[in-house]
């Protein structure tokens, strides 16, 4: 062994040529064989680095095995990382703790990886590689770099080896060239698994979700869209049998098999079909239409106003509400791929036209109606555009008064419970989303969020803003409501959404801590943690699951309350994180 400092080590700890540089220190139960480590590099309690180069500022954790490979200059490797052969990992990682790196994987300078991921392909693009790929039932990426056609394929052959041999699936996307592109790359992994395609091509993903969970022969969904918070991230969504997004357990399935590359190949007389669907936006029309009491919506001098926002929906919305003799004045009701890759701006300006546009028409509502039809702003009579929060009650108010007998909701943790008191004819559940199964969704009359989305169970089990908005319009038109007076008659309070930087290590750290304070007060667990200050005021605290924050939501009884509750929280936060 060769060295620039008086460093000792046993001869069990070093075989073949070792050399090390200046300032380096080596633990002991560290083995070193035919390996090279520059200045200031640190290996801790049993790791093992075998014919490998190390350059210099460079920290090792314990029981790592690195076997033939290049570590290059300032990276921290957490504890219990297998590197193997032929792996570089360029300046400048952080690479976290029960990592596992295969074979001749390149990772470029400054990205972090996460706690027990597993590394089988080159990281370029992005700066941070995570361990899990799927977000609540979905993939998301930048398009052509972290979210490529080779990855869509992989996820394919992933998807279709979890899935029976020659079951049938159905594939559809908005209109985007990304979203195109990624979906052909798809359709080719799963055909190669044996999987049989309904290709839908071009369909919101309510539309195909409504016909995926009414055909017991088609097992899954797969939807591609281009995302409305970032021009260059296309999304992937995952659907079971019933049109629900994939569970957390068939997420993991799907990912132990992508990242182990254990693909099913079948023979060359296995290998799937692929038929173009036909007539499934017909189907999804006429049940709309069938669910909607449509006599007396035609009988009536309804008024509204529409922006489709340039989505997939502008094939199916006007065509319904023609049939309906809706009189409507319906805005960028057309597909147009260069909007879309604006859409916050195109969103701005068409909730501030829609609210011109009603108010001065004297209209009874506007809607607009987000591309893939995922989510509605509401617009009141008098062009108010209402808060996300002010929607749902406005929603829950109608239903309340609509019914002759008690009806169940389901609200996530954080929806406001102000005027719960106010709606005597609902039983209002709030929980956690996740993993709902078919059988409990339909217990409830409507599920919905605070960003604009419901399900109305009676119709479909996912959220679908098309039926929405105008089973809205029908209540509106049947029991006379205007959407100005429920607002105008509603208790004032204040709500609010925020976030407080956190990052994953200390998540667990303020779950802990915000228990703590929680001792004495009235608190719920039942989604992170909510406290509450009084009978009306409250805070509840979410650790985020994919990002590196705390989601907080504060309900107050005015705004001076609630802004003291949420910065005294900020504040309580940051010294924690010191603590």
């Amino acid at each position: 062994m060769y060295t620039e400092d008086d460093l000792s080590l046993s001869e069990d700890q070093v075989k073949g040529m070792v050399v090390v540089g200046k300032n380096s220190k080596i633990s002991k139960g560290v083995k070193l064989e035919n390996a090279v480590l520059g200045d200031e590099v640190e290996v801790k309690e049993s790791s093992e680095i075998r014919e490998s180069v190390v350059w210099d500022d460079v920290k090792i954790g314990k029981e790592s095995r690195i076997k033939n490979a290049v570590i290059c200059n300032n990276n921290r490797i957490g504890d219990r990382v297998e590197i193997k052969e032929g792996a570089i990992i360029a300046e400048d990682c952080d690479i976290g703790d029960n990592v596992s790196f295969e074979r001749d994987v390149t990772v470029w300078p400054d990205k972090i990886v996460s706690d027990n991921a597993i590394v089988s392909n080159n990281i370029v693009w992005g700066s941070k590689y995570k361990s899990s790929i799927f977000e609540e039932g979905s993939v998301k990426g930048r398009t052509n770099t972290e979210l490529s056609c080779e990855m869509a394929t992989k996820l394919a052959e992933a998807l279709g080896s979890t899935l029976p041999l020659g079951s049938t699936v159905y594939v559809s996307r908005d209109y985007h060239k990304s979203s195109r592109m990624l979906k052909r790359a798809f359709l080719g992994g799963l055909l190669s698994t044996g999987i049989n395609v309904i290709d839908i091509t071009f369909m919101p993903s309510s539309a195909m979700r409504f016909n995926l969970a009414n055909n017991k022969d088609i097992v899954a969904g797969v939807h591609f869209r281009q995302s409305i918070h970032s021009k260059t991230d296309t999304e992937i969504l995952f659907f079971t049998q019933d049109g629900l997004r994939i569970d957390t357990n068939t997420a993991k399935s799907i990912e132990r098999i992508f990242f182990r590359e254990n693909f099913r190949r079948v023979d060359p007389e296995e290998i799937g079909t692929i038929t173009e669907a036909k007539f499934l936006d017909k189907k999804y029309k006429e049940e709309i239409i069938k669910h909607l009491d449509k006599d007396m919506i035609r009988a009536q001098d309804f008024k509204i106003a529409v922006d489709l926002v340039y989505g997939s929906i502008s094939s199916i919305y006007p065509e319904l509400l023609s049939e309906l003799n809706l009189e409507n004045i319906t805005l960028n009701a057309y597909p147009d791929e260069k909007k879309l890759t604006v859409l916050p701006t195109i969103l701005k300006h068409a909730k501030r036209d829609l609210s011109l546009i009603v108010k001065n028409l004297n209209l009874n509502a506007g809607f607009v109606i987000y591309p893939n039809g995922q989510k509605m702003d509401i617009v009141s009579d008098s062009g108010e555009v209402l808060e996300p929060h002010i929607a749902l009650l406005v929603m829950l108010k109608m239903i309340n008064d609509s019914s002759k007998e008690k009806k169940k909701v389901f609200l996530p943790a954080w929806a406001p419970d102000f005027m719960d008191d106010k709606f005597e004819n609902l039983i209002i559940e709030r929980g956690k989303y996740r993993n709902f199964t078919a059988e409990k969704l339909r217990q409830y009359t409507l599920v919905a969020s605070v960003d604009g989305n419901f399900a109305f169970t009676e119709f479909a089990l996912n959220r679908d803003t098309i039926f929405a908005s105008l089973k809205m319009v029908e209540m509106m038109i049947k029991y006379g409501f205007k959407i100005s007076s429920i607002v105008e008659n509603m208790d004032k309070f204040y709500y609010k959404e925020d976030h407080a930087p956190c990052p994953n290590t200390l998540k667990g750290k303020m779950m802990r801590k915000f228990l703590e304070d929680s001792q004495g007060k009235k608190s719920s667990h039942l989604d992170g943690v909510k406290i509450w200050i009084d009978e009306k005021d409250w805070i509840l605290m979410i650790p985020d699951q994919d990002r590196d924050y705390l989601n907080l939501f504060v309900q107050a009884q005015n705004q001076e309350k609630g802004e003291k509750i949420l910065r005294e929280y900020k504040e309580k936060i940051e010294k924690w994180k010191q603590d």
